[in-house]
């Protein structure tokens, strides 16, 4: 309110370059979207049942997907330069980035004592159920299933529990 009340109204923003991006940001949406309602919309069923029947020609939609390929770097190019913007020292982004440092700062005094306990209940885990269940044969799934379980995930725990015979749910 106070801004309004400061700079005019709203739809000067649009005259500005951020302005401009926001709306340039819309365009190539929306350009991207009509690009692949229109080229793509061919059922996958007709379109191999085309190349089943007779030669097809693909140049056509090679095109059209280095078209969408460039618009998917432009608006990727402009919502990078939003996000810049957005990092940009004013009062409400300092605050907020205060809290997130100050916050980080606990969460890296927590993670020394947390991450060798995770990887000791990891290593355990793959020892233990090694045979008995796939999904602990590599240490990055291992870790998963582990998170996935301490989180509370009640569908992993059910199908880890179905594989040990030793396991009795509540």
């Amino acid at each position: 309110m106070y801004e309004r009340r400061i700079n005019g109204s709203g739809w000067k923003h649009f005259l500005t370059i951020q302005g401009a991006v926001d709306l340039s940001i819309g365009a190539v949406f929306f350009a991207m979207f009509g690009l692949r309602y229109t080229a793509f919309n061919a059922g996958s069923v007709s379109y191999l049942s085309q190349h089943f029947n007779d030669v097809l020609d693909a140049t056509g939609l090679s095109h059209v997907y280095n078209e969408h390929l460039a618009l998917n770097a432009a608006l990727a190019a402009l919502v990078l330069y939003r996000v810049v913007y957005f990092l940009t020292v004013n009062r409400h982004v300092f605050i907020i980035w205060t809290s997130v440092k100050r916050a980080a700062m606990v969460a890296v005094r927590l993670a020394v004592v947390v991450g060798p306990i995770l990887a000791g209940l990891t290593v355990l885990s793959m020892g233990v159920s090694y045979s008995v269940d796939q999904y602990t044969r590599t240490f990055g799934s291992a870790l998963t299933r582990n998170l996935l379980m301490i989180f509370g995930d009640d569908e992993t725990i059910k199908a880890w529990a179905e594989q040990r015979s030793d396991v009795v749910l509540m």
